[in-house]
């Protein structure tokens, strides 16, 4: 008859140990790179922003609900206060 063993538990191999602390210590250099971005500079320009084009989306995006309803929008590019509300973005 045979019998099932369930094998026993071994220690992780220096190269799974050297693997996990390269992938976190990668994951450090990002979020201090990010920090480092956002810090620079005079407190005024620290906002979060680490793109250059991401206050423009952001921007548009808050006036979709500055304006009515949160979901129609007119043309971004339309400085018409009364310009049609024609636009819808699925993902707001």
């Amino acid at each position: 008859m045979n019998k099932c063993r369930i094998a026993e538990p071994t220690a992780p191999s220096p190269r799974a140990e050297q693997t996990i602390v390269l992938v976190v210590g990668l994951a450090l250099l990002l979020w201090l790179t990010i920090l480092a971005v956002h810090y620079a500079g005079n407190g005024e320009s620290a906002t979060g922003f680490i793109q250059y084009d991401q206050p423009y989306y952001v921007a548009n995006g808050r006036a979709v609900f500055d304006r009515d309803n949160g979901v129609l929008y007119p043309n971004p590019s339309d400085a018409d206060a009364d310009a049609p509300m024609i636009y819808f973005h699925w993902l707001p």
